[in-house]
């Protein structure tokens, strides 16, 4: 029982034992961490009361039941601190038995940082993509600017080539055409 206790007090994760009620029994030292409710101050109230958003209580009072149902979750959802502000967790419920009581058993982990850096990821990728588009207009209209001179200049090179030119004048305009047309 002791070692038990010290395992669920060091747990690097806010923990709660809950009721099939919903009423808490227990919660360790990061639970008050994260949502700013010690273990006497938590324990006997329902835990939805405590930190599910109003909004958000529907889902919770469905996802309580999947989980008393026997199935194992994870979620991604938005809990209340004490001080009314919402903090992002993964919360992970099972259904736990025990002397005849059914309970569940409830980690949460905050993931403001991995939602911070979901969003610079998105943020970085839309930016990327719009350079992107960009590049491709840009080459459009400088393949359409450049195509127009350049055909002048290869009708121009072709009319001069049909006229009196010496070896070297007849050289050059042949490697005006040879690039031209690798350009074009």
């Amino acid at each position: 029982s002791a070692h038990l206790g010290a395992l669920f007090s060091s747990a690097p994760v806010a923990t709660a034992v809950v009721t099939a009620a919903g009423v808490v029994e227990d919660v360790n030292p990061r639970f008050e961490t994260l949502f700013g409710y010690g273990a006497a101050e938590a324990r006997g109230k329902l835990l939805n009361d405590l930190i599910v958003p109003p909004a958000e209580r529907h889902r919770a009072v469905q996802l309580d039941g999947t989980v008393l149902g026997g199935e194992t979750l994870v979620v991604e959802v938005q809990r209340r601190h004490k001080n009314g502000e919402l903090v992002p967790v993964r919360a992970s419920a099972a259904r736990i038995e025990g002397a005849g009581e059914r309970g569940l058993f409830v980690l949460y982990e905050d993931i403001s940082d991995e939602l911070e850096a979901r969003a610079a990821l998105e943020d970085a990728r839309d930016a990327a993509e719009k350079v992107a588009q960009m590049r491709s207009a840009f080459l459009a209209n400088m393949s359409h600017e450049i195509r127009t001179p350049m055909n002048a200049v290869m009708g121009l090179a072709e009319l001069l080539l049909d006229s009196e030119l010496n070896a070297e004048q007849r050289r050059m305009l042949g490697l005006i055409q040879t690039s031209g047309e690798t350009l074009l």
